[in-house]
């Protein structure tokens, strides 16, 4: 469950996310501010640019970039020997993403093509995690593409 607050004006925008888990047995909650700018330069092509930053409780931190007692021996088990991590709450990332999409019209049909990309860095607790630091990378790319239909 979770829920947004998102202001507009002359393309700058600012949005803030709170989302809470309860599905999971973990109950996590995280947090996420973004500011971006989006602007049409030409009318079949937007652009748009922005930065975010997230945080979490502890309980998401544990959830995510945690190890129990439990996985830290099971790892040691199967040779991999993880320690025992329990974060606490904390920022997680920060990041920069942006995207383009290019409008086109296919037998009177309006189609979008659109590109992103993004790049988070994880920092403090989340870094540190043995799970990031051994096994994965503090620098979180992403990127995609997605073909889009307008049927009216």
């Amino acid at each position: 469950i979770g829920g947004a607050v998102g202001w507009e004006w002359e393309g700058f925008s600012a949005r803030g996310t709170v989302v809470t888990d309860v599905i999971r047995a973990t109950r996590g909650t995280f947090g996420e501010v973004e500011l971006g700018y989006g602007f049409q330069p030409t009318e079949w092509l937007a652009l748009s640019l922005s930065t975010k930053m997230v945080g979490s409780d502890s309980a998401e931190h544990k959830a995510r970039f945690g190890i129990t007692t439990f996985e830290a021996t099971r790892s040691a088990a199967i040779g991999a020997g993880l320690p025992r991590y329990t974060p606490v709450a904390g920022f997680t990332s920060a990041g920069i993403s942006g995207s383009a999409t290019y409008l086109f019209n296919v037998f009177d049909e309006n189609f979008g093509l659109t590109a992103v990309a993004s790049y988070d860095r994880l920092f403090g607790q989340a870094a540190d995690s043995p799970l990031v630091a051994d096994y994965g990378s503090p620098n979180q790319i992403f990127g995609g593409l997605t073909l889009s239909w307008r049927a009216f």
